[in-house]
């Protein structure tokens, strides 16, 4: 794997590591502020005069916007801290990738949170392919029946069917990985060293 693209990955499952542990307030400013910024600069700014209207409109609507996500993700944030369970805060990067890819953790605590871990991503997975499907019907549908429809359609018909396509490979992929981390615990007693990586 090119180092810079593992380096990424790297920071990758810190970042998604802190969002899980990170205090409601920061969690609200990293959701709300991007949304604000976009509703100020890309959506107002053709329609409003006033720079300190714009502003405050941004600033009052990414802060509701964040307030509303940091709710919405409370319980996945819980249901996920009592997967990772008593591993300590400085493993649970390692967790998070180990869920994913990589050598199997050499630690049977680490190696059996990144299963629980795995196992939870692999049912939201399947879940999100069953819950995008009817929406990629529709948008297959729309484009069929109405040819000289609007061209957005189409777009949105091959977004929602690349959407699906992620998730099955998503939902498969984890499941040879939880294969991996299965086979891990039946290894011989005397091996030193994460799965996947030489003693």
């Amino acid at each position: 794997m090119n180092r810079s693209y593992a380096e990424l990955l790297g920071h990758w499952f810190g970042v998604r590591a802190y969002l899980n542990t990170a205090p409601r307030w920061i969690l609200c400013l990293l959701y709300g502020l991007p949304f604000g910024a976009i509703m100020s600069i890309g959506i107002l700014w053709d329609h409003w005069s006033d720079p300190l209207e714009i502003i405050l409109f941004g600033l009052v609507a990414g802060l509701l916007y964040g307030a509303l996500v940091t709710f919405a993700t409370e319980k996945p944030r819980r249901e996920v801290r009592a997967l990772i369970g008593e591993v300590p805060r400085d493993e649970w990067s390692t967790v998070f990738r180990a869920a994913r890819r990589g050598p199997a953790p050499a630690d049977p605590e680490l190696r059996a949170a990144a299963l629980r871990l795995n196992r939870h991503d692999a049912a939201k997975a399947r879940l999100g392919v069953w819950m995008t499907l009817p929406f990629v019907v529709l948008m297959i549908a729309a484009v069929v029946f109405k040819p000289d429809g609007r061209p957005q359609w189409s777009v949105l018909a091959v977004l929602a069917v690349v959407g699906v396509g992620y998730q099955w490979m998503s939902s498969r992929r984890l499941d040879r990985r939880a294969e991996l981390l299965t086979v891990a615990d039946d290894r011989p007693a005397d091996r030193t060293g994460p799965v996947g990586e030489r003693s």
